[in-house]
């Protein structure tokens, strides 16, 4: 009898089962079937790097026999080269080790075919000359460079091994060791029959181009042979190398190459003991291979049986949880579905979707009560949601009316501003970007009967429609006071009369306001709080005029001082607000007034329209986009030579 819950349905069903094929399968089998991966891998890999040894053994042994060729011109065997090129194809041709190395094995093979034809070329020198033994040195470091890569690809296949017992790693650096150590005794052999020949040969010169190889050349690679052969169990013939044999037998042979005396047998004595050393190496490299690779294959079709065996398990165990299934789905899932779809019918607000009847399960039902609450909360929350979508649409119509007239008023803002002019002896040039669509900053110029002409820039706190609407007022005062002036009316005196008219409850603005006379190419300027302008010569030299003053608005008694400045042809005085110094990049770093003023020195003997570009340029470099975090107002007048005059 089903009981009537989804806990105990799901535990009384496929619990045991669900446990027997996550353990036994998921776990089991996919180790099993990691194993039976790795251990064929191990298998392929073990035969390609007995393909890579045997083409370093059979390399090593045409290096010698062509090495003695050419240093002693004795015969070359014709199969030493057929053997290495046989070797290093099959290793080209193999399976998946050979694909890993069939590119450096072309390389190899068309550099080998390189020496050969080098080597071939010098064996018609005369023997024992200069060219002949540098050939022959040559063609010795050359092709012990490719046994040496060999091994190394051999070394690098190794590396990939996984899983491996220390007993068959122990095997592996074994055989690394061997065939270093053997690669060294044959490079020896045959240095040393150079030597023996050249030192019995009455006639012929000593013109090998070889050092002696002592003994000691080939310590460090008896050390570490002996150091693995110890970690071996059950360790191999420990006579696989007689170190000290060898040694006592090339010290003898040097010994009588040095004084004469008994080199015969010295010689027939060291041959024997050397030749019996690679004999025993080469026995061990091979034996060890044949137990690596027994116990590759061992472990190989050990693998694949236990994967077979739990193969069959899989089989067995899918029909059970099939059967499995089939309850769960018709018992719980089927029910589960019709509940999700009538929550997703729901959440798509359609509310006149019929629910699920009550089940046999009461978690089932549950859900079914639940989703009856759903519906009525969804009911009123849709019309909820429709009562906020109608405000959200009103809110999105007034946002879309007052940015067209924010937009409206910023157009109409620039075109009250002074354009590009010439107004006597003064040309007027201006540069303007408002932080927002309406800007706290601007400016006029305005020309006097008698040709001077007076300047004033406006920059009001805060920035924005509120900022605006202040600096269209304070334009407007300083403008009627300007128009209003009474002769010989400093513009100190005009700018305490203007700080005495503001208004209290209106916000304070900074001012500077500055009067050039191009008759004179004299000026004065007045500072209220504004940033202090800056004088460029016509040499490209630049003056910092002003230190200050309180903005207007600020105290009513204030008082300020006039500066005056000279102003003649082609000096520029550029006036500008703070937001062009404190203009901060993305780290918070402020552009600041030294950054300024090295921008205008560096570009001073350029004209003001190139200088105001390479401004914009680097500001908008320094700020990183397009967004300001205040507005931007420059205005430059620059004096006129009489014949440049309109």
């Amino acid at each position: 009898m089903f009981v009537k819950t989804i806990r105990s349905t799901l535990i009384s069903l496929i619990g045991c089962l669900g446990t027997l094929v996550l353990l036994l399968l998921v776990l089991q089998l996919y180790d099993l079937n990691n194993q039976r991966q790795q251990a064929e891998n191990q298998f392929a890999s073990n035969q390609s790097r007995n393909q890579l040894v045997q083409a370093a053994i059979a390399l090593a042994r045409e290096r010698d026999a062509r090495f003695l060729a050419l240093s002693l011109d004795r015969p070359m065997p014709p199969e030493a080269a057929t053997q290495t090129d046989r070797s290093l194809g099959a290793v080209e041709g193999a399976g998946d080790g050979g694909s890993q190395n069939a590119k450096p094995m072309a390389v190899f093979t068309t550099k080998l075919l390189s020496m050969r034809q080098t080597a071939d070329a010098a064996m018609g020198l005369p023997v024992g000359s200069a060219n002949r033994q540098d050939a022959a040195a040559q063609w010795f470091d050359s092709a012990s460079s490719i046994v040496v890569d060999l091994l190394s690809l051999r070394i690098k296949l190794l590396s990939q091994m996984e899983n491996a017992s220390p007993t068959i790693f122990g095997l592996y650096y074994l055989r690394t060791q061997t065939l270093t150590l053997l690669d060294e005794l044959m490079k020896n052999a045959a240095v040393m029959e150079v030597d023996i020949a050249q030192a019995t040969a009455a006639a012929q010169p000593k013109v090998s181009r070889f050092d002696p190889r002592a003994v000691s050349d080939i310590t460090l690679t008896v050390s570490q042979f002996n150091e693995v052969l110890g970690t071996i169990s059950p360790s191999p013939d420990p006579n696989a190398f007689d170190f000290e044999g060898y040694t006592a037998a090339e010290l003898r042979l040097r010994a009588a190459l040095e004084s004469g005396l008994g080199i015969e047998n010295a010689v027939n004595d060291w041959r024997r003991i050397s030749d019996d050393a690679i004999q025993n190496l080469s026995d061990l490299q091979a034996a060890t291979s044949k137990l690596i690779q027994n116990a590759a294959k061992d472990q190989d079709a050990q693998t694949k049986s236990m994967f077979a065996f739990w193969m069959v398990v899989l089989l067995a165990s899918v029909a059970v949880v099939a059967v499995a299934i089939r309850v769960v789905v018709h018992r719980v899932v089927g029910p589960l579905e019709r509940v999700r779809d009538a929550m997703l019918q729901l959440a798509d607000d359609n509310f006149a979707v019929d629910l699920p009847k009550n089940s046999r399960l009461a978690e089932i039902d549950s859900m079914d009560d639940a989703l009856r609450v759903f519906k009525a909360n969804g009911i009123r929350r849709q019309s909820l949601q429709n009562d906020r979508l109608r405000l959200h649409s009103r809110l999105e119509e007034t946002y879309t009316h007052l940015k067209t007239d924010l937009e409206a008023a910023a157009v109409i803002q620039a075109s009250l501003l002074p354009q590009q002019a010439q107004l006597g002896g003064i040309a007027l040039s201006s540069y303007f970007r408002p932080s927002h669509f309406l800007a706290g900053d601007t400016f006029d110029v305005l020309q006097q009967p008698d040709g001077r002409v007076i300047v004033f820039q406006i920059d009001v706190a805060g920035h924005g429609a509120a900022a605006a609407l202040v600096s269209v007022a304070s334009k407007y005062t300083v403008a009627q006071a300007i128009l209003q002036r009474q002769p010989n009316t400093d513009l100190a005196v005009l700018a305490e009369q203007i700080n005495r008219e503001w208004p209290g409850d209106l916000p304070y603005f900074t001012l500077l306001l500055a009067e050039v006379d191009p008759a004179t190419g004299q000026g004065s300027m007045v500072q209220a709080g504004h940033p202090s302008p800056l004088l460029l010569r016509a040499s490209g030299e630049l003056t910092v005029l002003g230190d200050g003053g309180l903005p207007i608005g600020v105290l009513a008694s204030a008082t300020y001082d006039l500066i005056h400045f000279s102003c003649g042809p082609h000096d520029r005085l550029i006036v500008m607000t703070d937001g062009v110094h404190e203009m901060a990049d993305r780290n918070g770093e402020l552009f600041s007034e030294e950054r300024v003023q090295d921008l205008f020195r560096a570009s001073g003997m350029r004209s003001t329209e190139h200088l105001l570009n390479d401004l914009d340029t680097t500001l908008r470099s320094w700020r990183g986009d397009d967004s300001l975090d205040d507005d931007v107002t420059i205005v430059i007048l620059e004096g006129k030579r009489n014949h440049e005059r309109p």
